[in-house]
């Protein structure tokens, strides 16, 4: 092996295991926010406002917002993708934990799974094919995994407005 191709497989190891710690990262977020025994999800800051809640607000307007960044940068900033991936992933890694601390705050004690839990399977989704494109673990399937990642994202912006309309009119 050359040395060049040493580095980029060093690479690669590095962000996996910085993928995987924000994994770790979710894990543990999510059996923090147990509502039986925790006192991190009983922390009001307004009214109803609650620090998982406002985890979930940060969580879901950054994958809201970047990811259309995101897509228009990589197209005409090409000489920048390697960086602006590294910032995709990882962000929305951090993202997905704080929506995960919200989920298992809201829906573990909750018998109505409705639009809040159709848009984190979204998002888990978006995360799963997002790794698999990234770390190339399907590399015979990769139209189909990016077909499935770009559709997860169509989803996740139809769930996500629905879910905001759905807070504000309770039918």
């Amino acid at each position: 092996m050359t040395k060049e191709k040493t580095k980029v497989v060093h690479r690669q190891l590095s962000l996996m295991l910085v993928v995987i710690a924000l994994l770790a990262l979710t894990v543990i977020l999510a059996l923090l926010t147990d509502y039986e025994k925790s006192y991190i999800t009983r922390f009001m800051i307004v009214d109803s406002l609650t620090i998982t809640h406002l985890a979930s607000y940060i969580g879901g307007f950054w994958i809201a917002i970047f990811t259309p960044i995101y897509f228009v940068l990589k197209r005409r900033r090409p000489l920048h993708f390697r960086s602006m991936l590294k910032i995709h992933v990882l962000s929305n890694m951090l993202a997905f934990a704080l929506i995960t601390a919200h989920l298992t705050h809201r829906e573990i004690n909750s018998t109505f799974l409705g639009t809040g839990f159709a848009l984190y399977i979204a998002v888990f989704s978006l995360i799963v094919t997002g790794i698999i494109q990234r770390f190339n673990f399907a590399d015979g399937l990769r139209n189909q995994i990016r077909f499935v990642h770009l559709s997860m994202t169509t989803a996740f912006y139809l769930i996500l407005i629905v879910h905001i309309i759905g807070t504000f009119v309770r039918i």
